[in-house]
């Protein structure tokens, strides 16, 4: 959708003001960069996306354009932010596509609240430091509905 507008706006999520990214209408797809990299990295793909969806970049904490609180940056605390993100935009179930630590996030998100996910793909995210048993980047499709969640259904990995 060449000529797509993308807007910037602001919000409050876990007690920190983050910049974050919009364009389009339809089922929410969040968007969540890696280390070093924020939200604008994303406006190359947001026009595409935003054909079928309502897309939404956000900068992660310690990013420019939002919060640097003095914290540890730990795998659980982009986890909690990911979740508290979503609730202040008031998107319950969202789909999901994470670069290394926006995917190590979006993949512990999905882990540990599954209906919050309805599909995730994550590039280059180290799943061993999700914390769990985690499938190799870009093969966690939908944990919600996953058919290894199934009663007695073998894991395809």
């Amino acid at each position: 959708m060449p000529g797509l507008a993308i807007e910037e706006r602001y919000v409050e999520a876990g007690g920190l003001s983050v910049r974050y990214l919009v364009a389009g209408e339809g089922p929410p797809l969040l968007l969540l960069h890696g280390a070093g990299e924020n939200a604008l990295d994303w406006r190359w793909v947001m026009p595409d996306l935003a054909a079928a969806h309502g897309v939404y970049a956000t900068d992660l904490p310690g990013s420019p354009g939002s919060a640097r609180p003095a914290t540890g940056y730990s795998p659980g605390f982009f986890e909690h932010f990911v979740a508290a993100f979503l609730d202040a935009l008031g998107l319950e179930r969202t789909s999901m596509i994470g670069n290394s630590l926006g995917g190590l996030a979006a993949l512990r998100l999905a882990l540990s609240e599954p209906a919050r996910a309805r599909r995730l793909w994550s590039s280059w995210a180290a799943p061993g430091s999700a914390g769990r048993s985690a499938p190799p980047s870009g093969r966690l499709r939908c944990p919600a509905t996953a058919p290894w969640r199934s009663p007695g259904a073998r894991r395809p990995y």
